[in-house]
C-alpha cells in the first residue's frame, strides 16, 4: 500500500505541474459551439462560414439617432470610447480598398456585364450607343471605377455596382449607413473583432466596454439607439452566467460538505483532511483536463463543481470505518473492495460520456473520472494513513439509530412495492416526449436576442445553420452552378422564401459567362467610344488592354478575403443563405435535387439529429452498462447479486415514470446521468449490504447520498436549460435510488 501510495504520488504531482504549466485564462473556452457534434458536411460548413476564429467573433453594432449626422457623432463616440478599453471599431467600408480592387479587375471588365446591360446592348443601335456614352460623360458625378475610353458605356461600372447593391451598407454621408432603417431612424454601422481570450471568464470585457460606450453616446443625444450583437457578447453572458453558478454550487456544496463532517465527526482532523483531499481531486481533475485536451470549457468547470458530492463519498466511507475502532491502514484494507468496485461502477457511467461526439461532454466525463481516481487514491493510499481508530459522536449514533427505524419491506410487502414501482415507471415513461437536444444549449438573455434579432434583421446576415456547397469536376463547372442556383435564389428572394444573401461568385463569372459577355460588350464599346469621338471631334486614349479572362486563381491574388473565403477549393464552394426559415427548407432541398454537383446542408438538423441519435445509442448503453454491473456483481457478490443490482435497475425505470409525470423531456441530458446513477445507485447497496458494522454502513450511505443529492440538486437551478434537465434528473435519479436501496435492504 505504501508503494503504491508514493507511485500515485508521483504521478499526481507529474500531472498537476503539467496541467499548471499548460494553462492560461486563454485555454477556458465559452463559445457554446465548441460543445456540439461535427458531420463532415457540418465540419466544412463551419469552416467556411467562420472562415477564422478572428472572423467569427466579429461584433455588429448599429448606432441610430433622428439624422444621419448625430447618429455618426454617436458613432464617433464608441469608436473612441471602445479605444480607451483596447478595442477597435471600423467601418465596413475600411475592411478593403474598393476603388483600387476596381482597378485590379479592370483588365477583366469585357467580362462583366448586368442582365439589364446584357438586354440593352441586344438591342441597342447606334443613337442609342451615343446617347448613353455622353450621358455618362458628362454626368454630373461619376463613380470612376474606370476612365471613360476603358468603359464608354458604363457596363463595366454598372456591374460592379450591382454587386455593391447586395450590401446593406450605404457609403457615402458622414458614415458607413445602413441602406434601410428597420425603425425609420438613421443607423451607422461599425464592427469590432475580438478574440475570445482577450478577457478573464468572469470579467465581461468586451459587454462592459460596450455597456460605457452606449453610456457615453446617451449622455450627448438621449434619443440615440444602439443595438449590438455578436458570437463574443453570448459567450461572455455565458462565461459569466456559468463562472457565477459554478461558484455558487461549489461554495454551498463544501458548506455543506463542512457542515457534515462538523456534525457527525466533530473533530478538526477529519475536516481539514476532507477539505485537502477535495482541493486536491478538483486540481487534479481540472490538470488533467487541460492536459488531454489543451483547454477546458467553463460549462465542465460548472458541471464539476458538483464532483464534490461524490468525490467525498470516499472519505466518509473512510472516516465512518474507523469511527468504528478500525486505523486508517485498517479501515483502507477493509474498504479497499467495496470502494475500488464502486470506483468501477462509477467510472463505467461517465466512461459512456468519453465515447459523447460532444467536446463538452467528453471533457466533462475526463473531469469526474480523473477527479473520483484522485479522491479515492489520495484517501486510500495517502490520507488514510494519517487517520486514527475513533468510537461514533453521539449524533453519529443517534443517526443510526434513527436510520434502523426506516421502513424495509419483506416478503409480500417488498413484491408489492416492486410492482407500484413498475406500474408508476410505466404509466409515467408512457408520456415522456422527446426535445430537440440542440435547444437546450442555447440560453440567450431577452435583451441580446431583441439586439440580435434587430441587427439580423437590418444587415440580413448570412444563416449559420444552412447552406449549399457546390463540388465540379473543375472549377468552371462550379461557376455554372453557382450561377444557375442563383437565378432559383434570386426567384425564392423575390417570392419572400428566403432573404438577400452574399453572392460569393458575383465578380467572377464563369468562363463561359465571360465570353459570352465579351462577345455583346466589346464590339458595342468600340462602336460607342468611335460614335462618341466622331460627335464631339476629339479623340480619346486609346483603351487599356481587356484580352484577359479572370480565372479563380487571379481573382484570389486581388479580391479581398472576405470575397474568397466561401471557396473550400477551387472544385469546391460554399453558398451562404439568408433569411432561411422552416418553410424555407423544403424550396431549398428541391432546388439542390435539381442542379448536379449541388447539395443543401442544414447544419442545424444535423447537429439536432446527431444529438438524438446518440442520445438513442446511451439508453442502449444504459441497458449495456446494468448488463456489465450485474455482471460484475454477480462474479463478486454471487447469490447476493440480485440484492445488490436490483434497486439500481428498478430506480432507473423509476426515474422515466417520475421524468414523464414531471413533463422532464426526454433528451440526451435526461439519460446521461442515469448512465451514472448505474454505478452511484450500486455504491449505495454495496456499502449499506456488504459492511459489517450497521452504525458506519448507515453513516456513510446517508453521508454520501446527502452530498450528491445537494450537488445535483444545486446542479438543478443552473439557467443552461441541458445542465438544469441533467441536474434534475439525477436528483429524482438519486433520491429514487436511496429510497430503494433503503425500503429493499436485506437487513438492518
Amino acid at each position: 500500500m505504501k508503494l503504491i501510495g508514493k507511485l500515485w504520488l508521483l504521478f499526481f504531482v507529474a500531472v498537476v505541474l503539467m496541467g499548471v504549466v499548460q494553462f492560461s485564462p486563454s485555454n477556458i473556452h465559452t463559445d457554446i459551439r465548441t460543445l456540439l457534434p461535427t458531420s463532415t458536411d457540418s465540419a466544412s460548413a463551419d469552416k467556411i462560414l467562420a472562415h477564422s476564429t478572428q472572423a467569427s467573433r466579429d461584433i455588429w453594432v448599429l448606432v441610430g439617432s433622428k439624422t444621419i449626422e448625430r447618429a455618426a457623432i454617436g458613432a464617433n463616440i464608441i469608436t473612441q470610447t471602445l479605444a480607451q478599453e483596447g478595442l477597435q471599431a471600423s467601418q465596413p467600408s475600411e475592411a478593403f480598398d474598393v476603388k483600387a480592387f476596381a482597378k485590379a479587375l479592370l483588365p477583366y471588365r469585357g467580362g462583366f456585364l448586368s442582365p439589364d446591360d446584357q438586354a440593352f446592348l441586344a438591342a441597342a443601335k447606334d443613337e442609342d450607343l451615343l446617347r448613353r456614352s455622353l450621358a455618362l460623360l458628362y454626368r454630373p458625378f461619376a463613380a470612376s471605377f474606370a476612365p471613360f475610353q476603358d468603359d464608354p458605356l458604363g457596363t463595366f461600372e454598372n456591374a460592379l455596382l450591382k454587386s455593391a447593391a447586395q450590401s446593406p451598407f450605404q457609403f457615402s454621408g458622414p458614415c458607413v449607413s445602413l441602406r434601410t432603417s428597420p425603425d425609420g431612424l438613421n443607423y451607422c454601422a461599425l464592427s469590432i473583432r475580438s478574440s475570445e481570450s482577450m478577457g478573464a471568464v468572469d470579467d465581461m470585457p468586451v459587454t462592459k466596454a460596450l455597456d460605457t460606450a452606449r453610456q457615453a453616446v446617451l449622455a450627448a443625444d438621449s434619443d440615440a439607439r444602439i443595438h449590438s450583437a455578436g458570437v463574443t457578447l453570448i459567450s461572455e453572458e455565458a462565461a459569466s452566467t456559468a463562472s457565477s453558478e459554478a461558484t455558487l454550487i461549489g461554495a454551498i456544496s463544501a458548506a455543506a460538505i463542512i457542515l457534515l463532517v462538523i456534525i457527525f465527526f466533530a473533530r478538526v482532523a477529519p475536516l481539514l483532511l476532507t477539505l485537502v483531499v477535495l482541493a486536491a481531486s478538483l486540481i487534479f481533475a481540472a490538470s488533467s483536463v487541460v492536459v488531454l485536451f489543451g483547454e477546458v470549457h467553463i460549462l465542465t468547470l460548472v458541471f464539476g463543481a458538483t464532483l464534490l458530492g461524490i468525490c467525498v463519498d470516499y472519505v466518509f466511507h473512510m472516516l465512518c470505518a474507523t469511527a468504528t475502532g478500525l486505523s486508517g491502514p485498517e479501515a483502507g484494507a477493509k474498504l479497499l473492495k467495496p470502494l475500488s468496485l464502486s470506483l468501477l461502477t462509477t467510472g463505467i457511467g461517465y466512461a459512456v460520456m468519453i465515447f459523447s461526439p460532444m467536446p463538452g461532454l467528453r471533457q466533462m466525463a475526463v473531469f469526474c473520472i480523473a477527479g473520483l481516481m484522485a479522491a479515492y487514491c489520495n484517501m486510500l493510499f495517502v490520507a488514510g494513513s494519517f487517520l486514527r481508530a475513533d468510537i461514533p459522536t453521539r449524533a453519529a449514533a443517534a443517526f443510526s439509530r434513527g436510520f434502523a427505524q426506516l421502513p424495509r419491506a419483506k416478503g409480500i410487502a417488498k413484491a408489492a412495492f416492486v410492482v407500484c414501482l413498475l406500474i408508476v415507471s410505466v404509466f409515467g415513461a408512457l408520456q415522456l416526449k422527446t426535445q430537440n437536444e440542440l435547444a437546450l444549449l442555447n440560453r440567450i438573455p431577452a435583451h441580446l436576442m431583441a439586439d440580435m434579432q434587430f441587427v439580423g434583421k437590418a444587415l440580413s446576415p448570412v444563416s449559420p445553420g444552412q447552406l449549399f456547397v457546390i463540388q465540379g469536376n473543375d472549377t468552371e463547372a462550379v461557376l455554372q452552378a453557382h450561377e444557375l442556383l442563383q437565378k432559383h435564389l434570386a426567384q425564392l428572394a423575390a417570392n419572400g422564401v428566403i432573404g438577400t444573401a452574399p453572392n460569393p461568385t458575383a465578380l467572377l463569372p464563369s468562363r463561359k459567362s465571360q465570353q459570352q459577355a465579351r462577345t455583346l460588350t466589346k464590339p458595342a464599346t468600340h462602336r460607342a467610344l468611335t460614335l462618341t469621338e466622331e460627335t464631339l471631334k476629339s479623340d480619346f486614349p486609346a483603351p487599356s488592354a481587356d484580352d484577359s479572362l479572370l480565372t479563380l486563381s487571379a481573382f484570389k491574388t486581388i479580391a479581398p478575403q472576405s470575397l474568397t473565403h466561401f471557396w473550400l477549393s477551387d472544385t469546391s464552394l460554399l453558398v451562404p443563405l439568408s433569411g432561411v426559415t422552416a418553410e424555407s427548407l423544403p424550396h431549398l432541398q428541391k432546388v439542390a435535387d435539381e442542379i448536379n454537383g449541388v447539395r443543401f446542408v442544414n447544419t442545424t438538423a444535423e447537429v439536432a439529429d446527431s444529438l438524438a441519435t446518440y442520445r438513442n445509442g446511451v439508453l442502449y448503453a444504459l441497458l449495456i452498462a446494468l448488463g456489465v454491473i450485474g455482471a460484475i456483481l454477480a462474479f463478486s457478490m454471487r447469490q447476493r447479486f440480485v440484492d445488490f443490482w436490483a434497486p439500481t435497475a428498478l430506480s432507473i425505470a423509476l426515474t422515466f415514470g417520475l421524468c414523464g409525470f414531471a413533463g422532464i423531456p426526454l433528451s440526451l441530458f435526461s439519460v446521461l446521468p442515469l448512465v451514472l446513477v448505474v454505478g452511484l445507485g450500486v455504491d449505495y447497496a454495496i456499502v449499506l449490504y456488504s459492511e459489517d458494522n450497521a452504525v458506519a454502513a448507515r453513516n456513510s450511505v446517508f453521508l454520501a447520498a446527502s452530498s450528491t443529492l445537494l450537488a445535483f440538486g444545486l446542479l438543478a437551478l443552473s439557467s443552461t436549460p441541458a445542465l438544469h434537465i441533467f441536474g434534475l434528473t439525477l436528483l429524482l435519479a438519486m433520491a429514487s435510488v436511496l429510497v430503494t436501496t433503503v425500503v429493499l435492504r436485506p437487513r438492518d
